[in-house]
């Protein structure tokens, strides 16, 4: 996600790329690549030397407090790539020093960025379904992604969290009560769940994430969701329906709803819009478009999902 922000921002007008900061020297190489810059091996670094208007956290998934509370208490604003946190108390941290510092943040919840999503919120909330009464999404990836992220976080934080997300800004409706179960795989680890949510003021959702799928799978991730209501439905397919460039080098999969890149043409797709929209929070021409508070809202629900995996019972997630 660093080299696809650099690619974004590298290509938006009136950006200066002041620098990069990681541990790993390799990940710092491969991102000044795609868009030189200085690199440096910690955050603080960077901050102190840059002294940036705005900076990108997406540092892994369980990572970001400690980057995100020094941006914001260095007063720059803030885009931290979702989950905001792994922990509740992490995310009210950086909630609490967004409050502190005033600078402007938001989360990046991509999906809210995604045409497609927002069709279908704008057919739910505009009333042409009615009363919402379920809600089915799905979302599996490959087993690439266990491999990697599995030994930090489990598959309902990396991926559960998109549609936990999405029922609430799709619904309008708030999670109150979640119940969870789960499949392991032959490592032991969490290979599959799936839940269902309770919304307040009626109806239920039901999602399921997996990351067993096989490498070899094109895109390395199969979604869709559906909403149900009184008076219709809509329908979101799957993703595994963009283009698939095959070639002598081998199999290219390019998601034009999230990550448009190819050779020679901008970056465009859901990426690139939020990037634009965080710009605009930057330059404050608007409000943070995806503000802390939905996204510690989702770590709240997250959290509640795996107390729920454990514990097979319900469990309520106060308003």
């Amino acid at each position: 996600m660093g080299r696809r922000y650099a690619a974004v921002l590298h290509a938006a007008p009136g950006v200066e790329l002041v620098g990069y900061a990681d541990p790993d020297p390799g990940a710092l190489d491969g991102v000044r690549r795609v868009a030189p810059g200085p690199g440096f091996a910690d955050h603080r670094t960077l901050l102190a030397a840059t002294r940036p208007d705005a900076v990108v956290v997406c540092t892994p998934d369980d990572l970001h407090r400690d980057p995100a509370i020094d941006v914001l208490d260095a007063g720059a604003a803030l885009l931290v790539e979702k989950p905001l946190a792994t922990t509740v108390k992490d995310a009210e941290a950086i909630r609490r020093a967004a409050e502190r510092s005033g600078a402007p943040a938001m989360v990046g919840h991509l999906l809210r960025f995604d045409s497609r999503y927002a069709a279908a919120r704008q057919a739910v909330t505009g009333g042409e379904v009615g009363q919402v009464l379920h809600v089915h999404a799905r979302r599996y990836a490959a087993e690439a992604d266990r491999r990697r992220r599995g030994p930090r976080i489990s598959a309902l934080w990396h991926l559960a969290v998109h549609d936990v997300d999405l029922v609430r800004w799709i619904t309008g409706r708030e999670i109150v009560a979640v119940a969870a179960a789960g499949v392991t795989g032959p490592d032991g680890a969490l290979s599959m769940a799936a839940a269902h949510l309770s919304l307040e003021g009626g109806g239920l959702a039901t999602l399921e994430v997996s990351w067993a799928l096989p490498d070899a799978f094109a895109g390395r991730v199969w979604t869709a969701l559906t909403v149900v209501g009184s008076a219709g439905c809509v329908d979101v397919p799957s993703v595994h329906g963009a283009v698939v460039v095959h070639s002598g080098a081998g199999v290219v999969y390019v998601d034009p709803t999230r990550f448009f890149e190819s050779p020679g043409l901008a970056p465009q797709g859901a990426l690139r819009d939020e990037t634009a929209a965080f710009l605009d929070m930057v330059r404050g021409r608007t409000a943070a478009p995806v503000p802390l508070s939905e996204g510690v809202r989702a770590v709240h629900i997250v959290a509640a999902l795996e107390r729920a995996l454990a514990s097979r019972a319900w469990v309520t997630v106060p308003v």
